[in-house]
């Protein structure tokens, strides 16, 4: 779609894995209704600029791959897309705002210089969220849900507090070979594998 360059999404509610793939020439209009963001789907699109690193649909945080150091979200967002930042090895922290209820499917893997996380709000994390951030040193989220493998090989993790977790998914800090510490007050129940791997806790 080398030469599509608008498109009218008033009406969409969700818009699938790498539908606008590729797209480069693409300049998303307003999405009012939109609640869900495929993974990839407006990957190179034309949206991204200096003067805002990040590309927002609606209320949804697509793609903030040119971020660098650190990141204070748009205010008004509600959810973060899958893989909206994976890969970005230059975003050393992320402050979240108010009102953020859904951080999707590996929205921050292998962000390798990621060392903080701010949030205000609780939110459910989905899975591979922060998978194989490696400067991550320590979390303090509140949330309801962390799906399997959201913090899996986090390197230099010494510390987790996930208040309101009353699960602890597979997988969950899977490689952490630093925690030393994880606080979850809530959790009524751990899943197979949840800290393998974490061998100073």
């Amino acid at each position: 779609c080398q030469k599509l360059h608008d498109i009218s999404l008033e009406e969409a509610e969700s818009i699938g894995r790498e539908a606008f793939w590729g797209c480069s020439r693409l300049v998303p209009g307003k999405a009012e209704r939109l609640d869900q963001v495929g993974e990839r789907a407006f990957e190179a699109a034309a949206g991204l600029s200096a003067a805002s690193p990040f590309l927002v649909i609606g209320s949804i945080l697509v793609s903030g791959r040119d971020c660098c150091g650190e990141a204070r979200l748009p205010d008004g967002i509600t959810a973060i897309a899958p893989f909206a930042f994976s890969g970005n090895r230059r975003i050393t922290k992320v402050i979240l705002p108010e009102g953020v209820c859904n951080i999707g499917e590996g929205a921050f893997w292998g962000c390798g210089s990621l060392a903080d996380v701010c949030a205000s709000s609780s939110c459910v994390i989905g899975k591979r969220a922060f998978e194989k951030c490696v400067s991550l040193k320590k979390i303090r989220l509140h949330t309801t849900k962390a799906e399997a493998s959201a913090f899996a090989f986090c390197l230099s993790l010494e510390k987790a507090q996930l208040i309101g977790l009353k699960v602890l998914e597979q997988r969950l800090f899977e490689g952490c070979s630093r925690l030393q510490q994880c606080v979850c007050e809530q959790a009524g129940r751990i899943d197979p594998y949840c800290f393998s791997g974490c061998g100073e806790l």
